[in-house]
């Protein structure tokens, strides 16, 4: 699976079965997605994305591709992929103020547009947090984390980290 950026608030997961891209922008990389997840209120209208087949806003059970999406909406909205026998937990920093007590994630995908709480990362026990937004590196390092950008992440259901590793996503 691959997490790579398209604009600063805006990535692209790439699973085997399909691509994802969160919160399309106006600008940033020209990408072709199966879906669009959309974290905030906003239009897909416009954006640098084409060929989505399905445009998720709100809660619900949807399939895209073989992957199983759940989508929730709890001071924001968040959603569950069940993608490359990963489980990944997709949402915003202001959302994360109530979280879904006692779930575990492998894989963490956090737009930091506000300040980010440790404890609410910590309770989701994840083994990979990958941070993006306005707020990243300043989340990264509420985890106690100093972490160099990167603009692409790859890892498998057989490479993940014992200890909670973070990545901050970010145009090189």
């Amino acid at each position: 699976m691959e997490f790579s950026t398209v604009h600063q608030e805006s990535i692209r997961i790439k699973s085997k079965q399909a691509v994802f891209v969160i919160d399309p922008q106006e600008k940033g990389v020209k990408t072709i997605t199966d879906a669009v997840l959309l974290l905030k209120n906003s239009e897909v209208l416009g954006t640098t994305v084409s060929g989505q087949r399905v445009i998720v806003s709100g809660p619900g059970e949807y399939e895209v591709g073989g992957v199983k999406i759940t989508g929730m909406n709890q001071n924001g909205m968040m959603y569950v992929l069940h993608v490359d026998e990963v489980e990944v937990f997709v949402t915003s920093a202001s959302a994360l103020e109530k979280t879904l007590e006692g779930n575990e994630y492998e894989i963490i995908v956090i737009n930091a547009d506000t300040v980010l709480r440790e404890s609410f990362i910590t309770t989701l026990s994840p083994k990979v947090v990958i941070i993006y937004g306005l707020q990243a590196s300043e989340a990264a390092k509420a985890l106690g984390r100093d972490s160099i950008p990167v603009a692409k992440y790859v890892i498998s259901a057989d490479k993940l980290p014992e200890e909670m590793e973070v990545i901050v996503l970010a145009n090189s």
